[in-house]
């Protein structure tokens, strides 16, 4: 897994990952992000593989993560 540099990540982050996707689970994923200090949102794309197509969701979704996780983020 390339997640080496998790624990160094300061700042919020939204991460966008497929339920489908051969390079690593949800769980895996969860389990990973769970070094970071900084905030962090999993949005789960049902049915995506890596690349995301295949899955249902909202771009608007994504856009409203990544304001609200930025708007509750004080350095």
């Amino acid at each position: 897994m390339r997640t080496e540099h998790f624990p160094r990540i300061r700042v919020p982050v939204v991460f966008v990952h497929g339920t489908a996707d051969p390079f690593g689970s949800i769980r895996e994923l969860e389990e990973a992000i769970s070094v970071i200090s900084a905030p962090v949102k999993l949005l789960r794309i049902d049915g995506a593989g890596h690349d995301l197509k295949r899955g249902l969701f909202d771009l608007g979704g994504v856009v409203d993560a990544l304001a609200a996780i930025s708007m509750n983020h004080q350095d």
